[in-house]
């Protein structure tokens, strides 16, 4: 859901008729405005989640051969 600044200058206004300005203003803080274009989708983290996979895999193939060549040599010499 996202929320318009005007409905959050709203929230804050009545926030402060109810608990007072200082009380609002960190309440307010505690909730930064974020555009909704801003935020991950459950999506993007699952594509984020299988681009790592693929790039930890490709890693530890490669830490594989060059132990593998590293045995190997110790065998041979």
């Amino acid at each position: 859901m996202s929320v318009t600044d005007r409905e959050r200058r709203h929230v804050f206004t009545q926030l402060e008729r109810v608990i007072g300005l200082e009380a609002a203003e960190s309440i307010m803080q505690l909730l930064p405005f974020q555009s909704s274009t801003d935020l991950a989708t459950r999506s993007d983290l699952n594509a984020t989640t299988v681009l790592l996979q693929g790039q930890m895999a490709a890693l530890i193939a490669v830490a594989s051969a060059a132990n593998a060549i590293a045995v190997i040599t110790a065998l041979v010499t």
